[in-house]
């Protein structure tokens, strides 16, 4: 891996002149620095380190300044900060649980979509100085039987040509769109004297959730450890980078794309696509982003680009192109992490990339490169913006894990000073500061210290979202620490927050765009997915959280509408939650999304033909206990509703101001007949009596499913009961 340092260095050694001896050694200034990183590392890097080197030139200036006494209050001043989060309110910072044991470690995790999480690594040593065994144990954790022994049970990989149980650890990891877990890659060898360099597997192993069964699949072209895999938005999957199989830490440049079969335990298929080659790295961080393009966001400061999987072929139907199309760079970022940020319904364009290291800020005489605290952000949407800055954490770390809550939120969780000599990339702190997590704010974007974990998490550790809305974290097999691993459960602030919403039914299978009803209780206001995440060395291979669009809310339930694309939300599963106006998540459910809603065709119009099909069966209506009766026939194959009006006419009534209409509303049968009754009331009734019979005009206002209103009208003669 070529650092920013190693850039650097060659430019230096290839641009400067020969120079005495005695010259030799000579402080380098900063505008000659300056200068040389712009050539070889672009204006927004050097730009970078320029304003990380000023605020270190400030910082050591302040603290040669201070007195003895003055330095060792702020030290302890420090301390009492990092920790005091601990005693905040759990509605503020959330709380840990006690440690419980696991039965191997930590290094990869997978959330399943029966509810239960997979993790698997290379089995515990008899010794902390045994060797290691060259295979992997997996083992299933249900979180429905609590947290001990009996709470797991083994699923490990059968046999490959290399080990008795093949060794992925150190592959890719994603879920496939029918649920099963995906894996591409791993550990060929133990490094040793003869061997010193790592080396990659080409094996790709299915594991089917609900029977718990592996499937070996075609191999990929070449070896990869550290690889990348991305679900895409047809359902295919990615595979990117990582070490090949010759021993070299040579990147595997090769873009390939699996296929799965429709049969749980069938064959699936692997392809190359020349076009897509490329230098990605280990562990780069990719996101299918909503029009269907992959991005590319580090972890190297030359891992940026965007990835176009498809276009239009001549007869309009997508066809297969894989090409990149560069970004702006972004700071090197090595052992950080990377978010698709959370965005409203139509998906997130952003991406952001969280803490890391950068190889170029090696202090030498301390044998140690420091973590980062910063973040920076991408917006698909606007490109030419390029990488901007955002809130930077209260912990600089390195190695460790970042979570997507349901409410939007975001928890840092664990890592490492960096890496150094001394401990490699499992560098810490003597306070432990990087056990405490840290929470960032959805509404303001800041990032605040929460409570502290027992143990110290850094590489080889992991942390995903569970079903019920709280972390899982495990992990770290430093050295002293391979006989045994521990897991940490923490329960973020919104569980502190009043009660959870309720979901009752909702559909298993939605399709992309489908309107759908969720029944809760009446607390609930937002719904979202979250994709379960599968994750090992801070890279997140398929959590992402998906805001659904809510058409109405009422005290029974919820309307809402599915992800509108595979871009927005890959095919596969997704736990569903509701959540509370203080943003407190139900409990998931589990539903399905894939394929397109293609909403019912309307029925067909139901209307009046040339000839409403209305009569009135009477010319005369006779008055009987102050009202009057008719039939009216209705010939039409359809209900019609109908307003029927009585008036008065001639002059005696109109001199008596009695010529007002009295009506009455009544729905025609189809094809049949109804009884109309209109009352006309005491002085009506009192002048028809008077007068023996009156005419008047009978009027129906009859309407069709259509909508389309139209008039019947009868002179009709109202006579008054015979004496």
């Amino acid at each position: 891996m070529l650092a920013c340092a190693a850039l650097t260095m060659a430019a230096m050694v290839a641009l400067a002149p020969p120079v005495p001896a005695a010259a030799r050694g000579r402080t380098v200034g900063e505008r000659t620095v300056r200068n040389l990183e712009t050539r070889v590392l672009g204006p927004a890097h050097a730009l970078e380190h320029a304003r990380e080197r000023r605020a270190e030139r400030r910082a050591i200036r302040r603290w040669l300044s201070l007195s003895p006494a003055k330095r060792k209050r702020l030290i302890r001043a420090r301390r009492l900060t990092l920790h005091a989060a601990s005693a905040g309110p759990a509605s503020e910072v959330g709380s840990w649980e006690s440690p419980f044991s696991l039965p191997v470690h930590a290094i990869h995790s997978a959330v399943l979509p029966t509810g239960k999480v997979m993790i698997w690594s290379y089995p515990f040593q008899a010794t902390n100085t045994a060797p290691r065994a060259l295979e992997t144990h997996a083992y299933i954790w249900d979180p429905a039987k609590g947290t001990g022994s009996d709470a797991f049970h083994e699923v490990t990989p059968p046999a490959n040509e290399f080990s008795a149980h093949a060794m992925i650890f150190c592959s890719g990891g994603s879920l496939l769109a029918d649920g099963r877990l995906l894996t591409s890659g791993g550990t060929l060898y133990w490094p040793n004297q003869d061997r010193p360099l790592w080396a990659g597997l080409k094996d790709v192993w299915t594991f089917d959730p609900w029977d718990e069964t592996w499937t070996r699949q075609p191999d990929t072209a070449r070896g990869r450890w550290y690889p990348t895999q991305t679900e895409l938005p047809d359902g295919r999957t990615l595979f990117l980078g990582g070490y090949d199989e010759n021993g070299e830490q040579a990147v595997d440049t090769d873009l390939e794309v699996f296929r799965a079969s429709p049969d749980p335990h069938g064959i699936g298929q692997v392809k190359l696509f020349p076009s897509g080659e490329r230098n990605t790295g280990t562990y780069p961080h990719a996101f299918t982003m909503p029009n269907g393009q992959v991005l590319m966001a580090g972890q190297r400061s030359q891992d940026n680009a965007l990835l176009t999987v498809t276009k239009k072929g001549p007869d309009g139907k997508p066809v297969d192109v894989f090409e990149w199309t560069d970004t702006e760079r972004s700071s090197w970022r090595t052992q950080g992490t990377a978010i698709l940020e959370p965005a409203g319904p139509a998906g997130s364009t952003r991406v952001t990339l969280i803490g890391g290291t950068d190889p170029s800020n090696r202090d030498e005489a301390a044998a140690h490169t420091p973590p980062r605290d910063t973040t920076q952000t991408i917006d698909i949407a606007h490109l030419a913006n390029g990488w901007l800055p955002a809130a930077s954490m209260k912990v600089a770390r390195s190695n460790f894990n970042s979570v997507v809550l349901p409410d939007g939120s975001v928890v840092a969780v664990g890592g490492s000073n960096g890496n150094s000599d001394a401990e490699g990339l499992y560098a810490s702190w003597d306070d432990h500061r990087s056990r405490q997590i840290e929470i960032r704010d959805p509404a303001t974007g800041q990032w605040r210290l929460g409570p502290a974990q027992q143990e110290d998490r850094a590489y080889h550790s992991t942390a995903v979202l569970l079903p019920d809305g709280r972390v899982l974290s495990g992990g770290d097999d430093r050295s002293g620490m391979r006989t045994s691993d521990t897991a940490e459960i923490y329960s973020p602030p919104y569980l502190f927050r009043g009660p959870r919403p309720l979901i009752g039914a909702v559909p298993a299978n939605l399709r992309w765009g489908e309107p759908f009803r969720v029944g809760s209780s009446s607390n609930a206001t937002r719904a979202v997915l979250m994709a379960p995440g599968v994750t090992t060395h801070g890279a997140e291979m398929q959590a992402r959280h998906v805001e659904l669009a809510i058409t109405r809310r009422d005290s029974s339930g919820l309307n809402a509408i599915a992800p509108p694309s595979g871009g927005v939300a890959p095919p596969g599963w997704y736990m569903l939650f509701l959540l509370s106006k203080d943003g407190v998540p139900s409990v998931a459910r589990w539903v399905h999304v894939e394929g397109t809603w293609v909403a019912p065709a309307p029925p067909p119009q139901v209307r009046f033909g040339s000839k409403t099909l209305v009569q009135v069966r009477a010319s005369y209506l006779h008055l009987h206990n102050g009202a009057v009766a008719f039939d009216v026939a209705n010939g039409n194959r359809f209900r019609a509703p109908t307003h029927a009006a009585l008036r008065l006419t001639g002059t005696a009534a109109q001199r008596a101001g009695l010529d007002g209409a009295v009506a009455t509303d009544v729905v025609l049968p189809s094809t049949g007949t109804a009884k109309v009754h209109i009352r006309l009331g005491r002085k009506r009734s009192a002048f028809v009596r008077k007068h023996g019979q009156v005419p008047a005009m009978l009027t129906l206002r009859v309407r069709d499913p259509s909508g389309n209103v139209r008039k019947v009208k009868r002179a009709v003669t109202v006579l008054a009961p015979r004496r």
